[in-house]
């Protein structure tokens, strides 16, 4: 009988179980791979990594996570990022300039931690490949330039479900059927009629873990998730090698709701260079798993993106927007939520899941996390007025 089984094999469940097996637990990691048909925003190239972000919380998720990266990568022999700098454009009108700016005020200096830029003819001075083509509004930049670039997060989950099972987790390729609670312990149906005990179930199976508590009262809405890679010229790759990542912010949804990576070498040996729409106005909601299931299969954008090719993934927000690391009952867990942001700071959110099953106190106990992370930050919620068991 395991110790605990976690159910989702991509960012946040890879790196919850290759905790968990450090620490000597017997680990189940349950969940098939993308070559096994997995569907998820993790099987991805391009996921931007920064501090630089408007909430404090997810600021310091990530600075810690950023900070394992190097570790990460020297244990496993494999490379999953790029530092390349991050630069939020935005309307200095809005709240989201103002609150990357106190964010990383409170990580650094000016002038040298992070630099401030003021009005578009600054911005592309300073950064040539940049042209703003809206002339209605002012223009502010936030450019950070270590600790912020892209990551692999197909490669990052890749190398955390290597590393969990380097410590001793055993890595089962088949999704969850059905939890059958006993006494003590649970029964795990998974496909093709195996079966696995452990005594506590951690639930970080990303878009799918909202439909896998039965009454679906867990307050997580998922929704499309909009990307168009453009193919470019492995030349023009490399001139615009030193291009940081970007998020652009303005008032126009869905014009000024983006994000955008360098060109990135993708799995089948060309260059893309990925935008990524980041507002609402496009976006809708996914309400059955059938639903969600249907949309990323289909790898169609909506008509409204103009694209050369396309990427789709299903994007999911808890209720606080920050993800749910918390019990649900006796022994069931979760620990999901990311809300297309977490990838940068999976290793932390699977850290901390990793502390509340393991520690008698259900978290972590280490003087920075308790300082930083009260438990009450990510406390799930429910749309129903009570909890149910699995």
């Amino acid at each position: 009988m395991y110790d605990v089984a976690v159910v989702g094999a991509g960012l946040i469940g890879s790196a919850c179980a290759k905790y968990l097996s450090a620490k000597g637990l017997r680990v189940a990691l349950l969940g098939r791979s993308e070559a096994q048909g997995a569907l998820g925003a993790c099987y991805d190239e391009g996921r931007i990594y920064r501090i630089a972000d408007p909430d404090k919380v997810w600021a310091d998720l990530a600075d810690l996570s950023i900070k394992e990266y190097e570790a990460i990568k020297d244990e496993a022999g494999e490379s999953f990022y790029q530092e390349n700098g991050f630069l939020a454009i935005g309307d200095p009108a809005l709240e989201y300039i103002r609150q990357v700016e106190e964010t990383m005020a409170q990580f650094g200096t000016e002038g040298k931690d992070y630099f401030v830029y003021s009005g578009k003819e600054a911005l592309e001075e300073h950064f040539p490949f940049l042209r703003l083509p809206f002339d209605e509004h002012s223009w502010k930049g936030i450019w950070q330039p270590k600790k912020a670039g892209h990551l692999s997060p197909r490669a990052l989950a890749k190398i955390q479900a290597v590393l969990a099972k380097r410590n001793g987790t055993d890595v089962i390729s088949r999704n969850l059927e059905q939890a059958e609670p006993q006494d003590d312990h649970w029964i795990l149906h998974l496909e093709g009629s195996q079966q696995v005990e452990a005594q506590k179930v951690v639930l970080a199976a990303g878009w799918m873990t909202k439909w896998l508590v039965p009454d679906k009262s867990l307050d997580i809405t998922t929704q499309m998730s909009q990307a168009v890679l453009f193919e470019v010229t492995p030349e023009a790759a490399t001139s615009l090698a030193s291009m940081p990542v970007l998020i652009l912010r303005g008032p126009k949804d869905p014009e000024e709701f983006w994000y955008i990576l360098p060109p990135i070498k993708y799995p089948d040996g060309r260059w893309y260079l990925k935008m990524g729409y980041d507002g609402n106005m496009l976006n809708q909601r996914l309400e059955s798993k059938e639903e969600a299931l249907n949309w990323m299969k289909a790898k169609q954008a909506r008509p409204e993106l103009v694209s050369v090719a396309q990427q789709m993934a299903a994007r999911y927000f808890p209720g606080q927007r920050r993800p749910y690391i918390d019990y649900l009952d006796k022994g069931v867990a979760v620990a999901s939520g990311g809300n297309g942001w977490a990838a940068k700071s999976s290793d932390h959110i699977g850290w901390l899941a990793s502390e509340m099953l393991s520690n008698s106190s259900e978290w972590a106990t280490d003087p920075v996390s308790k300082a930083l992370f009260p438990k009450e930050l990510f406390r799930a919620s429910f749309k129903a007025s009570e909890r149910s068991r699995l």
